[in-house]
């Protein structure tokens, strides 16, 4: 039996795809953001001005992971 999409269908999938190259344009724009930051918090941690909060250590783990966690709210509503 042929896969059969529904217009529908066609018209959720075709939202998700344009979802997706969204976030992923979010992602880029705001990484380097997050990336400074991230830099500037590990900065500061090591002079002992902010608590290590037991999260990466890697900068860019640390901004990749607050990126996936704070683009999310612009889909929302």
């Amino acid at each position: 039996m042929a896969n059969q999409l529904t217009a529908r269908d066609r018209s959720i999938e075709g939202r998700r795809r344009c979802d997706e190259a969204a976030f992923r344009r979010l992602f880029l724009a705001t990484y380097p953001v997050f990336l400074a930051l991230a830099i500037g918090r590990q900065a500061l941690a090591t002079v002992g001005l902010l608590d290590d909060d037991g999260g990466p250590r890697s900068p860019f783990r640390r901004a990749r992971n607050t990126a996936h966690a704070v683009i999310p709210f612009a889909f929302m509503g």
